[in-house]
């Protein structure tokens, strides 16, 4: 299998690390996989990829099945606690 297969999310991820809004900002802290927690940004819900002091890298999967993963301010991003 091609690493860049069209339904692989790895393209998406790489891209989507690449566009970091501010390189100044410390090195990302990867979370590994079965750590990701839950989140909440606006009306969005998605999982915690990577995180700077600044940003959060979420994805998430679109209403219409596409996956999406994208940077934001680490403000408005709230875990959301999941039940036992």
């Amino acid at each position: 299998m091609d690493i860049f297969d069209r339904d692989s999310k790895l393209r998406e991820i790489i891209t989507a690390a690449d566009r970091h809004p501010d390189r100044s900002d410390e090195r990302p802290h990867i979370i590994p996989r079965l750590e990701k927690s839950l989140v909440k940004v606006g009306s969005l819900y998605g999982r915690a990829v990577e995180y700077t002091p600044s940003y959060g890298h979420i994805e998430w999967y679109e209403s219409y099945g596409s996956y999406r993963i994208e940077w934001f301010t680490a403000i408005p991003i709230k875990r959301i606690k999941q039940k036992d």
